[in-house]
């Protein structure tokens, strides 16, 4: 009889420590996932935001809370495309377009890989 009540309780103590382990990897993930959100947010406001200055910043760094802020890797470079305007009569028309690549990675924080937003698509 106390034989199987020890194994009870080994069981149940193995149950709660595998619930605990879970949880707590629950609990990062969360972390991660919202740090990563908060990144996304603060990097589309700098893109939206000035473009220029953000290039010609030699050290830009993407603050998300008053306390912590990540340092940020800009590129900026032009990109030539075809523009169609069939509804003016003028077929198609090359333009340079601007093009801002914002990239921030901090695997203690943001989980592993790296962020990367661009005003225009690959």
């Amino acid at each position: 009889m106390l034989l199987e009540a020890l194994v009870a309780m080994l069981v149940m103590t193995a149950l709660g420590l595998g619930l605990v382990f879970t949880q707590g990897r629950a609990a990062v993930a969360q972390k991660t996932l919202r740090s990563q959100n908060l990144a996304v947010v603060r990097m589309r406001v700098l893109l939206q935001g000035d473009q220029a200055a953000l290039c010609q910043t030699p050290s830009p760094t993407l603050p998300l809370t008053p306390s912590v802020s990540l340092p940020l890797t800009v590129r900026c470079s032009t990109r030539n495309m075809a523009v169609d305007a069939p509804a003016a009569g003028t077929g198609s028309a090359a333009v340079t377009v601007p093009v801002v690549t914002l990239s921030v990675s901090s695997p203690a924080l943001l989980g592993p890989g790296t962020l990367t937003l661009s005003t225009v698509a690959p």
